[in-house]
């Protein structure tokens, strides 16, 4: 909302205000997702773990692949609008910064380091 505001004041759009809004307007109702209390039948335990080992074995080259990835989006407007509309990529450089670790530290430390049909389980 905070940068519809900026963009109105600067006589710029940033043409995406209106989804974002709506966004923000559940930004404070509760999840109603909850992990699987079992993995479905169709998924292949073994190949599952095959490629929890292959991520492990090839972190580095994932890792670097993510980042530049991220790198080559910012130059997209369908990819960088929304993070500048969070305001928390806008702010300042160490801001962006922590706020890419902080999504870095989500997805590698969580979605990869277990199963999440198991209870406790952070995957």
């Amino acid at each position: 909302v905070e940068s519809c505001l900026n963009s109105e004041m600067n006589n710029t759009d940033c043409g995406q205000c209106s989804e974002f809004e709506q966004l923000l307007l559940g930004l404070t109702s509760p999840c109603g997702f909850e992990f699987p209390a079992s993995p479905p039948v169709w998924l292949d335990k073994d190949l599952f773990d095959v490629g929890i080992k292959f991520y492990h074995r090839n972190l580095v080259g994932i890792l670097a692949s993510s980042g530049e990835a991220l790198i080559m989006g910012l130059a997209l407007p369908t990819f960088y609008k929304p993070l500048a509309f969070s305001g928390a990529t806008s702010k300042n450089k160490r801001a962006a910064l922590m706020r890419y670790m902080e999504t870095g530290r989500h997805i590698y430390g969580r979605w990869y380091g277990g199963k999440p049909w198991e209870e406790g389980c952070d995957a």
